[in-house]
């Protein structure tokens, strides 16, 4: 699914609508990945911050995480770095 594609505003809506959907798996640390890294893009840092982190969070504690998911969390801590 890609569903962060099409005009930036509804990406993002379509992002946190499915990271709300989803449980604590690798899929939703991709979804917050992604979605903090397009609000950062976009200059909406004090957003992306929290949202990046919470991307973190779980994915630290996920048994099944999987090598994608790490290069997510990797990419989220270089986000938040990069804002700070």
């Amino acid at each position: 699914m890609q569903a962060d594609r099409g005009p930036g505003e509804a990406a993002k809506a379509t992002l946190r609508d499915l990271a709300g959907e989803l449980a604590a798996t690798p899929l939703r640390v991709r979804t917050l990945v992604v979605l903090g890294d397009l609000l950062a893009s976009d200059g909406d840092h004090a957003v992306a911050r929290p949202v990046l982190r919470e991307a973190v969070a779980p994915a630290e504690s996920l048994a099944e995480a999987d090598d994608l998911a790490d290069y997510e969390v990797n990419r989220a801590r270089d986000v938040v770095e990069r804002l700070a």
